[in-house]
């Protein structure tokens, strides 16, 4: 049994058809759904494989971070500590610079018997002693103002006080004796 074909389309319709166009081409009612499902499936797979990419670079950043955290701990602590001592390595009180410079300020005729430093009140007691034969030449004074004359005493003490001077004799030579308080500025350098 043979089929016939008819075709009931005109002449100018069928001369169009001729030319036919493979059939995945070819438009149909389905064709536009199915290459929308084929690009969303596409989509889909990328934007999985980018997921799992991202999980992995999380991942690998919490693993570092873990491993980093207690050596970023030991470097903080590390640093209070060398925080901690700067300042105080800064902020001491350089006692022997202070005692030479109170040394190189007394003149020859004189001499030092007793320093005393009191934390509480913060005040360096001075007691010291000068001779000549003419007692009058104002050693105490000029011993006082050398003091305030320099920088590192101006820097450390707010105040240099004469508390007491008084004369004696030792033998045929005449004494003053000389009391001094240096208050210091900041308690904090104490």
């Amino acid at each position: 049994m043979e089929r016939i074909h008819l075709n009931l389309l005109p002449e100018e319709v069928r001369a169009l058809r001729a030319t036919k166009l493979p059939m995945w081409v070819s438009f149909n009612f389905f064709s536009i759904p199915l290459a929308f499902l084929l690009i969303s499936i596409v989509v889909d797979l990328l934007l999985f494989i980018l997921l799992l990419w991202t999980k992995a670079d999380i991942e690998m950043i919490t693993n570092k971070k873990n491993t980093l955290y207690p050596q970023r701990q030991e470097q903080k602590r590390l640093e209070d500590y060398y925080n901690s001592y700067k300042k105080i390595i800064d902020d001491r009180t350089n006692w022997g610079q202070i005692m030479n410079v109170i040394s190189d300020c007394l003149p020859q005729v004189g001499w030092f018997y007793k320093f005393d430093y009191s934390h509480d009140e913060g005040i360096l007691k001075i007691k010291g002693s000068f001779y000549s034969k003419n007692l009058s030449k104002g050693f105490t004074g000029r011993f006082v103002s050398c003091l305030n004359g320099k920088p590192v005493i101006k820097d450390m003490f707010s105040a240099i006080n004469v508390k007491q001077i008084t004369q004696r004799k030792i033998g045929q030579t005449q004494v003053k004796d000389f009391y001094i308080e240096c208050v210091l500025k900041d308690k904090d350098k104490r």
